[in-house]
Protein backbone atom coordinates (compact mmCIF):
# COMPACT_ATOMS: atom_id res chain seq x y z
CA UNK A 1 0.00 0.00 0.00
CA UNK A 2 2.83 2.48 0.73
CA UNK A 3 4.59 1.56 -2.81
CA UNK A 4 0.95 2.42 -4.58
CA UNK A 5 0.41 5.64 -2.62
CA UNK A 6 4.18 6.81 -2.95
CA UNK A 7 3.64 6.34 -6.78
CA UNK A 8 0.48 8.44 -6.44
CA UNK A 9 2.33 11.59 -5.32
CA UNK A 10 5.25 10.90 -7.70
CA UNK A 11 1.95 11.04 -10.43
CA UNK A 12 0.79 13.59 -8.52
CA UNK A 13 3.89 15.59 -8.68
CA UNK A 14 4.74 15.08 -12.21
CA UNK A 15 1.45 16.47 -13.24
CA UNK A 16 1.37 19.46 -11.33
CA UNK A 17 5.44 20.53 -12.45
CA UNK A 18 3.36 19.75 -15.98
CA UNK A 19 0.03 21.59 -15.38
CA UNK A 20 1.17 24.38 -13.32
CA UNK A 21 -1.73 23.43 -11.42
CA UNK A 22 -2.31 21.22 -8.60
CA UNK A 23 -5.74 20.92 -8.77
CA UNK A 24 -5.42 19.90 -11.89
CA UNK A 25 -3.17 16.84 -10.92
CA UNK A 26 -5.56 15.41 -9.42
CA UNK A 27 -8.14 15.06 -11.80
CA UNK A 28 -8.42 11.99 -14.27
CA UNK A 29 -8.01 14.74 -17.53
CA UNK A 30 -4.66 16.61 -17.87
CA UNK A 31 -4.63 19.81 -20.30
CA UNK A 32 -1.63 19.42 -22.33
CA UNK A 33 -1.71 23.03 -23.50
CA UNK A 34 0.17 24.00 -26.57
CA UNK A 35 3.64 24.12 -25.08
CA UNK A 36 4.34 20.52 -26.26
CA UNK A 37 4.87 19.04 -29.78
CA UNK A 38 2.34 17.11 -31.35
CA UNK A 39 2.77 13.89 -33.52
CA UNK A 40 -0.23 12.46 -35.48
CA UNK A 41 -1.28 9.18 -35.35
CA UNK A 42 -4.09 8.29 -38.27
CA UNK A 43 -5.58 5.63 -37.41
CA UNK A 44 -6.81 4.48 -41.54
CA UNK A 45 -9.60 1.79 -41.92
CA UNK A 46 -8.38 -0.95 -44.40
CA UNK A 47 -9.94 -0.89 -47.44
CA UNK A 48 -11.87 -3.90 -47.63
CA UNK A 49 -14.20 -2.90 -43.99
CA UNK A 50 -14.55 1.07 -46.30
CA UNK A 51 -18.05 -0.72 -47.78
CA UNK A 52 -21.12 -0.95 -46.12
CA UNK A 53 -22.73 -4.04 -44.71
CA UNK A 54 -25.75 -3.30 -45.94
CA UNK A 55 -25.66 -2.04 -49.10
CA UNK A 56 -22.33 -2.91 -50.29
CA UNK A 57 -21.79 1.30 -50.84
CA UNK A 58 -18.18 2.55 -50.17
CA UNK A 59 -17.84 4.64 -46.80
CA UNK A 60 -17.09 8.51 -47.19
CA UNK A 61 -15.16 9.92 -44.33
CA UNK A 62 -17.14 12.08 -42.20
CA UNK A 63 -14.57 13.18 -39.55
CA UNK A 64 -12.38 12.08 -36.45
CA UNK A 65 -12.19 11.37 -33.20
CA UNK A 66 -9.59 12.42 -30.94
CA UNK A 67 -7.64 12.23 -27.83
CA UNK A 68 -4.22 12.91 -26.91
CA UNK A 69 -1.63 11.40 -24.42
CA UNK A 70 1.14 12.54 -23.08
CA UNK A 71 4.17 10.44 -24.20
CA UNK A 72 6.64 10.93 -21.52
CA UNK A 73 10.32 10.05 -22.94
CA UNK A 74 13.75 10.92 -20.46
CA UNK A 75 14.75 14.74 -21.38
CA UNK A 76 11.27 14.63 -24.27
CA UNK A 77 8.00 15.94 -23.59
CA UNK A 78 5.56 15.29 -26.71
CA UNK A 79 1.88 15.15 -27.38
CA UNK A 80 0.47 11.76 -29.57
CA UNK A 81 -2.91 12.70 -31.69
CA UNK A 82 -4.65 10.21 -32.12
CA UNK A 83 -7.00 10.54 -34.95
CA UNK A 84 -9.63 8.02 -35.73
CA UNK A 85 -11.40 8.28 -38.93
CA UNK A 86 -14.66 7.72 -39.25
CA UNK A 87 -16.89 6.49 -42.31
CA UNK A 88 -20.59 6.66 -43.05
CA UNK A 89 -22.64 5.63 -45.77
CA UNK A 90 -24.02 8.07 -47.72
CA UNK A 91 -27.17 6.32 -48.71
CA UNK A 92 -27.90 5.62 -45.22
CA UNK A 93 -28.48 8.46 -42.91
CA UNK A 94 -28.68 5.90 -39.57
CA UNK A 95 -25.96 5.81 -37.26
CA UNK A 96 -25.92 1.49 -38.03
CA UNK A 97 -23.36 2.34 -40.90
CA UNK A 98 -21.02 4.34 -38.96
CA UNK A 99 -17.52 2.62 -38.97
CA UNK A 100 -14.21 3.27 -37.11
Amino acid sequence: MKTLIAKFFVVSALLTLLTGCKEEALTATVRTGDAYPREEIIHVLPESEKTCPHDGAELKLIGSEDHEQLDIIPAQIKVLRHKRLKYACPRLRSTHCHRQ
